[in-house]
C-alpha cells in the first residue's frame, strides 16, 4: 500500500491511509484529509495528507515537542 500512496500522492506532500492517519493522530500529529484516491487494486481509499510546514516539521496537536522529517 505504500508504493500506491506515493504514485497516487502529490510532490511535496507524504499521502497516507486513513487507518495510518489515525495513529499518528493519537500521537498528536495533524492530518489533513485530501478525501477517497483510487488506488489499485482496492479501489477509492479515503487518504490524507500529513501536516508538514514550512520548516519541514511535523504539525502538532498538542504541546509535545515537534519532530523533523
Amino acid at each position: 500500500m505504500a508504493s500506491r500512496m506515493d504514485t497516487t500522492g502529490v510532490p511535496g506532500k507524504i499521502q497516507i491511509t486513513a487507518e495510518t492517519a489515525a495513529v499518528l493522530e493519537q500521537q498528536g500529529v495533524k492530518c489533513h484529509l485530501r478525501g477517497d484516491t483510487y488506488v489499485k487494486p482496492k479501489g477509492l481509499v479515503t487518504t490524507y495528507f500529513i501536516g508538514i510546514d514550512d520548516n519541514r516539521q511535523l504539525q502538532r496537536t498538542d504541546s509535545i515537542e515537534e519532530t523533523s522529517l
